[in-house]
Parts: structure tokens; sequence; C-alpha cells
């Protein structure tokens, strides 16, 4: 038997290699594995340079491109706090002639301030949830009892036979005062005609705009000839300037928000759209105008939230409410005006004044419920008016401010449309130059209803109003306002002031008597008030 063939032999029968032994392959294969481990190896090692030489370019790349935004929003901000002062210095007369030019497509600046500012919405007043309207009823109750009390006590019910004579003087001219306040709602409609002459194209906007303040000086003209030729008392001639004023508002509303379309190009598909409506139904622009006219609502809007019903009693019950409260000041007006026309020293002005401190707030509230609440909700059921928000939560403020915003939302929304965001937006007024010149205009105004109330200049509410309320104003923001501390103050400055306003008032309406003008022998040619001259007398010792 001959011995295997050694590897790497020929066989001498075929001359084919000679077969492998199984050491031999396992050797080559083992060999091979490594080789292979080796390749491995050395691939893994090279995708792992790669792969932190990727990682390096990326960050680096992001780094660089952090950088280059960074830099890029720098530049962007720069170039914007350039143009932002360019517009700024010339942003009159821009947003002025945009605003002569624009479509009512595209609004300007003082558009975009005065539609965004006031959102109709279907919501109850705070008063008329249940709680606060239980309340309501209780103080009612209570209030209506103590007058009651207090007016049958005496046995000949001389403060009942008072409080009927000041309500027959007070309106004995009401039907004047019904007459001009009818005559004061057909004048107003004019503005629906004017409007739809403008956009028709039968008035040019010089003569549009010329007519339009025509018409208001109009409409108070009447009220003014009204009270001074009829010398109506002031219960009446209240009524007469409230209605003016009203009016007044509610038509310089309605002229801003048409005045958007009435910019529209001559000649475009829109303008051509919007006349042909006008000349088709003439009467539709109307019934709206006549709708605002009553919604117990000073900012003009085509659609208005409503609600499905009317609710008769409630009607009833706010009717009941405004009679009461009618009563009440009445009441309170017969039992606490002063009987004499002067003071005779500081302490007695001072009484005065504390001691009208608690009806001065009185009518203040009567005021607020009154007209706020009953008349704003009896109108609003009237008419389905949906969105009674008239007022917030006034009592609970802690600054002016808030206090200013929650009162009377109704004045004050005009106010914010079209007096502060025309300031804003068209004369380009800086926020305090544009709330300062806002409170202005509606401190003089509400001076001069009081005046033409009461007949004479006495501008103890214009100093309050725009004096002392807002240096409070500036005072809150200036120390810490969120605390309970600011709402004492509120009220504090509250009573006081309508005492303040209850005393002085009264003093000169009853100073101005003709008989207390003789007697005291008056200067009605001077300005100093009369009250006040009869104080000084007083204290020279001239008194006759």
């Amino acid at each position: 038997m001959k011995d295997a063939t050694a590897p790497g032999d020929v066989s001498p029968a075929t001359g084919a290699p000679a077969t492998k032994s199984g050491g031999d392959l396992l050797a080559e294969a083992q060999a091979m594995i490594e080789r292979q481990n080796a390749e491995v190896k050395d691939l893994r090692l090279r995708n792992e340079k790669l792969s932190r030489t990727l990682h390096d370019v990326i960050v680096s790349g992001s780094d660089l491109m952090l950088h280059q935004i960074d830099s890029l929003r720098k530049t962007v901000l720069s170039t914007l706090d350039a143009f932002e002062a360019q517009v700024h210095a010339t942003r009159a007369p821009t947003l002025m002639k945009n605003a002569a030019t624009s479509s009512p497509g595209k609004p300007t600046s003082g558009d975009e301030a005065r539609d965004s500012h006031k959102e109709f919405e279907a919501r109850e007043s705070v008063l008329g949830c249940q709680d606060s309207s239980a309340l309501v009823r209780v103080a009612v109750i209570a209030i209506v009892s103590v007058v009651a009390v207090d007016v049958f006590r005496e046995a000949d019910l001389r403060g009942l036979h008072r409080l009927v004579e000041m309500y027959i003087w007070g309106f004995q001219d009401l039907s004047i005062a019904l007459s001009v306040v009818t005559l004061l709602l057909f004048t107003q409609l004019w503005v629906v005609p004017l409007f739809t002459l403008r956009r028709t194209g039968y008035l040019s906007r010089a003569t549009h705009l010329a007519a339009y303040v025509a018409l208001q000086a109009v409409v108070w003209a009447q009220a003014g000839y009204a009270i001074s030729t009829y010398r109506l008392r002031p219960p009446c001639a209240c009524m007469v300037m409230c209605e003016v004023a009203r009016h007044s508002m509610k038509m310089h509303a309605f002229t801003v928000e048409t005045g958007r379309f009435a910019r529209e190009a001559p000649g475009t598909e829109r303008y051509k759209r919007l006349r042909v409506s006008l000349l088709d139904d003439p009467l539709g622009l109307l019934r709206q105008y006549v709708y605002f006219s009553f919604a117990p609502t000073l900012v003009y809007r085509n659609v208005y939230p409503r609600t499905a019903r009317t609710h008769w009693g409630r009607v009833l019950a706010y009717a009941a409410y405004f009679c009461a409260g009618i009563t009440l000041t009445g009441y309170i007006f017969c039992q606490t005006l002063p009987q004499e026309p002067g003071w005779r020293s500081w302490s007695a002005l001072l009484h005065s004044i504390m001691s009208s401190m608690i009806p001065g707030l009185a009518l203040f509230c009567m005021a607020f419920f009154g007209v706020l609440h009953t008349w704003m909700n009896a109108f609003a059921e009237i008419l389905q008016f949906a969105d009674r928000e008239f007022y917030q939560r006034w009592w609970t403020a802690r600054s002016y401010a808030s206090y200013y915003r929650r009162w009377n939302k109704v004045v004050g929304d005009w106010i914010h449309a079209y007096l502060y965001s025309d300031f804003r937006g068209v004369c380009g007024y800086s926020k305090l130059s544009a709330m300062l010149l806002s409170f202005l205009i509606s401190a003089a105004v509400h001076e001069y209803l009081v005046a033409m109330t009461l007949g004479f200049v006495y501008p103890v509410m214009f100093i309050l109003f725009a004096g002392f309320g807002v240096f409070f104003m500036f005072l809150n923001n200036a120390y810490k306002r969120n605390s309970d501390g600011w709402n004492w103050f509120l009220w504090s400055t509250l009573f006081f002031g309508n005492g303040v306003l209850l005393t002085l008032y009264s003093a000169e309406f009853l100073a101005r008597k003709d008989s207390v003008v003789d007697q005291y022998r008056i200067d009605t040619s001077s300005w100093v008030p009369y009250s006040w001259q009869i104080f000084a007398r007083h204290q020279a010792g001239q008194v006759p």
C-alpha cells in the first residue's frame, strides 16, 4: 500500500493535481477568513473616518449657515428700523393720501384699527345674569321702601307734594322737548341721502364733506335754539342734549364706516355694482340706518347679531325699573339740594361737600342703572339686539384707565373707533397724544352738555374729568395698580368727586335765580361764578 500523494504532487496515472488533505483545506479557509476580517476592519475604519469627516463638514456648515442667518436677521431688523423711522416722519400725509385713494378691499391702517376694535356678538349685560338681577331687585325694593316711609312720614304729605311739584316744574315743557327730539330724528336721517348722492356720483367728495359738516351744525343748532328760545328746564334740556349728542355720534359713525365705499374709484366693477344697488334699492340703506338710529350702539355695522324674539315681559320690567329710578332721582334732589345759594365759610363749603357725597354717588349710580342698564336693555329687547355688553364690572376696577373703559362701553367704543383710532391711524399721533386728545374732546363735550342743560358755563366737570381723572390715570401707571388699595382709592375719589359736582352745580343754579341776583347785587358781567361772588361777600361781611 502506497502513501498518499503529497501536496503539489502530480498523479502519475492521469497527470492531474493530487487531492489536498482536510488540514490543508482548513488552513486555507482560516487564512481566507482572516483576510476578509482584515478587509472588513479596514472598511469599517475608513467608514468611521468618512463619517467623522462628514460630521465635521455638517457642523461647520451649520455654524456658518446660522451665522449667516443671524447676520441677515440683523440686517433686516436694521433696515426695518430705518424704514419705520422714515415712515413715521411722513406718516400723516402718506396715510391721508392712501385713505383718499385706497379701495374698500385694501383698507388703510386707520380702517384696520377701526374695524378690529369692536366685534359684536350675542351676550347679556352683567347685571342681567340671575345672581346680579336678584341683588338689583333687593336693592330696588329696599330703596323704594325707605323712600315711601320718608315721603309718607309726615301727616300732610309735604314730602310727596314737593316731589310732585318738582316733576311738574321740570317737565312742564315736555311736549316742546319731544317735538325737538322728533325733529332731530328726522333731520339726522339726511345723512343717508347725502351718502347715496355721493356714491351715485351726483356729489363730489368736497361737496359731500361740506354738506355733512353743515348737517352736523344744523342738528346741534336746532337743540341750542330750542333750549335757549323756550328756556327749557334742566330735565327737558338734558333730554334734548342727550339726543343731539347721540344722533351726532351716530351720523359720524355712519359717515366714517360708509366712507370706505365712497373711496372706491369710479369706473371699477365694484363701483358700478354699488351704484346700481343704490339706484335699485335706495331705501335699503335707509332701513339699515333707521334701525341703527334706535339700536343701543354708536358703532355702525350693516348687520348686528339678533335674538330670536322679543320678550315683552322683560321690556315691562325694564320700564318699571326706569320709572322707579326717575322717582328716586327726584326724591334725592328734593331731600338733599342745598337751600342757600352760597356758603358762609370754607368749613361750611367742606361740610356741604361731605354731606353731598352719598346723595351724589346715589345719583351717579342711578344714572348708570337707569340709562346703561334699563334703558339700553329695554331697546335691545324691543329691537332684538343681541349684544348687550353696554358696560363691564367697573365697580371692581383697580385703576382709572380700567374704570373709564368699563363704565360706559357704548360711548367708549365710539371714542376708540372714531377718535383714538383715527388719531393713531390717520393722523399718526402717538398713543399718549391720541389718548389725551380723546379725553380732552370727551371732557369738552360733556361740559358743553352740562352747560346747555343748566343754562350756564361752570367747568367743574371738565376740570374733574380732563384734569384729575387723567392725573389719576398716570398715578395708577406710576405705581402698582393691581392691588385692592387702588379700588379703595377709586371709590373714595368717586364719592368725593360726585359730592363736589352736586354741591357746586346746585349752589350755582340757585345763585342764578333773579331774586338772588337782586338780593346779593351780583355782577352778572363778571366771569366769576355767582355762588363764589356770594361766598366772597360773606367773607367780606357785605351780605345785605
